[in-house]
């Protein structure tokens, strides 16, 4: 397991991906076929009976705007009603990533939220889940089984988090008291940040990953923060 933070303003993908592989240990063996992850906003989940390939520019201009030297990418989720993530690619990235990893495939986050937390085999009735990276959150609202939100929010202070968090509760009629919240991803229980959310939330847990369980992951990994890691080690599930 590897994670960098890069410089938001770099939009040379070439550079980074190259700088990332000049530490990387894993980026030195040979892997049949890779799978990339995007965590961008730029992503919209549509119903099945409204999706269809000419529809997809149509959905993400209206909510994005134009998206310029981009290309449009859709895959179906595997949940009930099969609905249809839309995301754009910037043909930066897109480039890059066929001349470093040729044979990969891409997929978005939000899929892979959406297939762990509504998948046939569980029934969460109500639930708020956030997943924190740097400057940024992922926000999940589930209602009586049934997605109500999932949104990325960029954040600068503890304060900030609290005021999407209230505001998110209001909309969609939650309980500070009685709606379970998970955390997980970037985020340490000391700091202010969920020093406010544990006073907040009278039903907050942390998402944990049994890291215990992965061979060689001891070296590199604190397994006392296994929160920490949660969101990336779900992609791998």
């Amino acid at each position: 397991f590897e994670l960098y933070s890069i410089n938001n303003k770099d939009t040379n993908w070439e550079s980074v991906i190259t700088a990332a592989k000049n530490y990387s240990k894993l980026f030195s063996k040979n892997f049949g076929a890779t799978q990339v992850f995007y965590n961008f906003k730029e992503a919209l989940i549509v119903p099945a009976v409204s999706f269809s390939n000419n529809s997809m520019d149509a959905f993400i201009e209206t909510i994005f705007g134009e998206q310029k030297n981009c290309k449009l990418v859709a895959e179906k989720v595997n949940i009930q009603n099969q609905p249809s993530i839309i995301l754009s690619v910037n043909n930066n990235i897109d480039l890059a990533l066929h001349k470093h990893f040729g044979n990969h495939y891409i997929s978005h986050v939000f899929t892979n939220i959406l297939q762990k937390t509504l998948s046939t085999d569980t029934m969460v009735l109500e639930m708020l889940k956030v997943q924190f990276y740097q400057s940024q959150m992922i926000v999940l609202v589930i209602k009586n089984n049934a997605l109500s939100l999932l949104q990325i929010y960029d954040y600068q202070t503890p304060e900030d988090v609290v005021y999407y968090l209230l505001n998110i509760v209001e909309q969609f009629g939650l309980s500070l008291n009685n709606t379970p919240v998970e955390i997980s991803g970037i985020i340490v229980t000391s700091s202010k940040t969920f020093e406010l959310l544990e006073h907040l939330f009278t039903r907050l847990t942390l998402e944990t990953v049994h890291l215990e369980d992965k061979d060689g992951f001891e070296d590199t990994i604190n397994i006392s923060n296994a929160h920490y890691y949660s969101p990336f080690f779900n992609l791998a599930q």
